[in-house]
């Protein structure tokens, strides 16, 4: 049985069909990329996944726990956490407290607890901001981690919002876009850091990324969506020479693929 097995998915929107009998099967461990046309319905995929949606038709499975009609929280605690193509940080709030937030789900005590400044509040908020220091420190975002989160480069917004995904303990991560808006400097730093953050933290990743020089440079294994449907999957030799997948990228290559056909990429 696959770890997430999505099964037939249909999701409708009145007459709008946004997403068509898509199914996708994804290893333990495995990164894999979803790519495809602008409106070709990734992201809805990933707001299916995580809960934002509710499937019109199909099945939805982690580990072999259905998630269809589950709410986000309850998928998240279920091992779910995701970014989003525009990012969704607390910008007022501290980088640190940015992280911190992140861990409520993993919490014990109670409100009353806090209220009351009980020992047992005081020691998991103690936890929770070690924690927290110690994903910044990977993220090398420690030393910024009493500025708001909005004053923050661009690029370490992007590692602070993977950062406070990372918080949750998941074991399937949605990466929507993380590339977007960054240089090819930042772009390299981040292909490096997705592969070290999938094996240090034992994860399967879901990445959807327009950069096909990043995807095609990370991924294993790639699915391409276009029109709501899947019109082909491979590995990224075999994508970037699939007739299907050169026709919905305009009649032509997408600019950038690269010529290595395995994930270590450029």
């Amino acid at each position: 049985m696959a770890f997430l097995d999505i099964v037939g998915c249909t999701l409708r929107f009145g007459g709008l069909t946004a997403v068509k009998d898509f199914s996708l099967a994804i290893e333990p461990g495995e990164l894999v990329g979803l790519i495809g046309p602008n409106g070709a319905g990734k992201t809805t995929v990933f707001n299916l996944i995580s809960g934002v949606y509710e499937p019109s038709e199909g099945d939805i499975r982690l580990g072999g726990k259905s998630l269809a009609g589950l709410r986000p929280s309850r998928i998240n605690r279920l091992g779910v956490a995701r970014t989003f193509q525009n990012i969704r940080l607390f910008p007022q709030l501290t980088v640190l407290d940015n992280v911190r937030v992140a861990f409520h789900t993993q919490l014990r005590t109670n409100l009353l607890e806090a209220v009351l400044d009980d020992p047992a509040y005081r020691s998991e908020e103690a936890w929770v901001e070690g924690e927290a220091i110690a994903l910044l420190r990977i993220f090398g975002l420690d030393e910024a981690r009493g500025e708001r989160a909005g004053s923050l480069p661009y690029g370490e917004q992007r590692r602070l919002e993977i950062a406070r995904a990372l918080a949750t303990r998941p074991r399937l991560l949605l990466l929507d876009e993380p590339a977007a808006g960054m240089n090819p400097q930042e772009k390299g730093e981040l292909m490096e850091m997705i592969r070290w953050v999938r094996e240090h933290f034992a994860l399967t990743v879901l990445v959807i990324e327009h950069d096909m020089g990043v995807v095609m440079g990370i991924c294993e294994r790639i699915v391409v969506l276009d029109y709501g449907h899947a019109i082909a999957a491979g590995t990224p030799a075999e994508i970037r020479r699939d007739p299907k997948v050169i026709a919905a990228y305009l009649g032509e290559e997408a600019p950038g693929l690269p010529e290595d056909d395995g994930p270590g990429g450029p």
